[in-house]
């Protein structure tokens, strides 16, 4: 005697297969990322004013201007990468780097940890 079980079972998956689909994130706008920039000027930054001014009052100092300096120079040498603000299903809004696939706004995608996955 077959299990009753069974067509329940099916059902259930046949709902659950399309449901990622249906709650896509979706892509808001393309942002320009200038984070290396500012993470080796404010490296730069740390040791340049540890060394110069001496301590930890200089390095803090030289660090800030470092990363500020470092994110101005990388976006006026056209350097700056791409990143995207993601609406979440829940209605967050998370900016996400991704510098070598090229999105437009109103993509589905999905957000697997920090990378843009394509809602097919």
């Amino acid at each position: 005697m077959p299990n009753m079980n069974y067509p329940v079972a099916i059902l259930f998956v046949c709902v659950l297969i399309p449901s990622p689909l249906l709650r896509a994130d979706e892509i808001v706008r393309a942002v320009e990322d200038t984070t290396l920039g500012g993470a080796f000027g404010g490296a730069t930054g740390l040791l340049v004013g540890g060394a110069m001014a001496g301590g930890l009052p200089g390095a803090l100092l030289g660090g800030v201007v470092g990363i500020l300096g470092g994110k101005k120079l990388q976006h006026s040498s056209g350097l700056s990468q791409r990143a995207y603000v993601i609406e979440t299903e829940d209605g967050e809004q998370r900016t996400i780097r991704s510098p070598q696939k090229i999105h437009e706004p109103g993509d589905a995608v999905f957000l697997v940890g920090d990378r843009i996955r394509v809602a097919e």
